[in-house]
């Protein structure tokens, strides 16, 4: 969902089942939704997930960079902001 003051931010969310997970479905997802994104403008995203969510990061990583993180503390959820790449540089990474 586009962000209504920045229009260059968007919330990005991803529901997987633990059957799909480990299948490298949520990479190809991300990275699908990453060049959309792109082009329709969205530079950033925003994710809220709990802090020991190493496996959203990862994914998140694939397709940009964290720029701010806003947590209370271990276990809870965090507003984490990753700026995202170019799509030709994205899949040249991953």
């Amino acid at each position: 969902m586009r962000d209504k003051v920045d229009l260059k931010l968007a919330e990005v969310a991803i529901a997987m089942s633990n059957a799909r997970q480990d299948g490298g479905v949520g990479g190809t997802l991300i990275r699908a939704l990453a060049t959309s994104a792109w082009e329709a403008g969205i530079q950033s995203w925003s994710a809220s997930f709990y802090t020991d969510n190493f496996v959203m990061r990862k994914l998140l990583e694939l397709v940009g960079y964290e720029q701010s993180e806003k947590s209370e503390e271990i276990g809870t959820v965090s507003l984490v902001v990753y700026r995202l790449s170019p799509p030709s540089l994205a899949s040249a990474d991953g």
